[in-house]
C-alpha cells in the first residue's frame, strides 16, 4: 500500500513589512495623487485667470488708445477753429490708510503735561500750575530712582 503523506497545515505567514508601514505608504500614495490633482486644477485656474487678465488688458489698452486719439482730434479741432482746448483731469485718486499707534496730535501736549514719576507727589508740587511743570523740574532723588533695580539686588526694599 502506498504511504499517504499527511501535510501539516502551514503556519500563518507574517507579512515582510509591518501593517502600519503598509497603511502609511498607502496613505502617502493617495495623498500624492490628490496633491497632483489639486496642482493640475490650480494650474488650470491660474492659466484661465491669465487669459482673462490678458483679454481685459487688451480691452483697456484699446480704450486708452481711443481716448488718446479723441484728445488729439479735439485739440486739432480747437486749433483749427482758433479756440482753446482744456484737457480733462485725471479721474484717479490714491487713498492711503496709515495704520499704527493711537497717539493723536491733540493729545500729545496733554500727555507731556502729566509727569509720571515714582515720587512726584508733594502738596507743594500739586499746587503749581501745569505750565511750570517741566520734566527737568520733577522731584526725583537719584538715590531712590534706579530704573528697575539694575543689579542691586533687593537690599533697598
Amino acid at each position: 500500500m502506498p504511504a499517504t503523506v499527511v501535510k501539516k497545515p502551514a503556519a500563518k505567514k507574517l507579512p515582510a513589512v509591518p501593517e502600519s508601514k503598509l497603511k502609511f505608504s498607502k496613505k502617502q500614495i493617495s495623498k500624492r495623487a490628490a496633491e497632483s490633482k489639486r496642482r493640475l486644477k490650480r494650474a488650470a485656474v491660474i492659466a484661465l485667470r491669465k487669459k482673462e487678465n490678458l483679454v481685459r488688458a487688451e480691452k483697456y489698452q484699446n480704450e486708452y488708445i481711443k481716448s488718446d486719439q479723441r484728445e488729439i482730434k479735439l485739440r486739432r479741432l480747437a486749433k483749427k477753429r482758433n479756440q482753446f482746448y482744456v484737457p480733462a483731469e485725471a479721474k484717479l485718486a490714491f487713498v492711503v490708510r496709515i495704520r499704527g499707534g493711537l497717539i493723536y496730535p491733540t493729545l500729545c501736549p496733554k500727555i507731556e503735561s502729566y509727569p509720571i514719576s515714582p515720587r512726584s507727589g508733594s502738596q507743594k508740587d500739586r499746587s503749581e500750575p501745569k505750565s511750570q511743570r517741566h520734566p527737568s523740574t520733577w522731584p526725583i532723588d537719584n538715590n531712590d530712582f534706579d530704573y528697575g533695580n539694575q543689579g542691586k539686588g533687593y537690599a533697598g526694599y
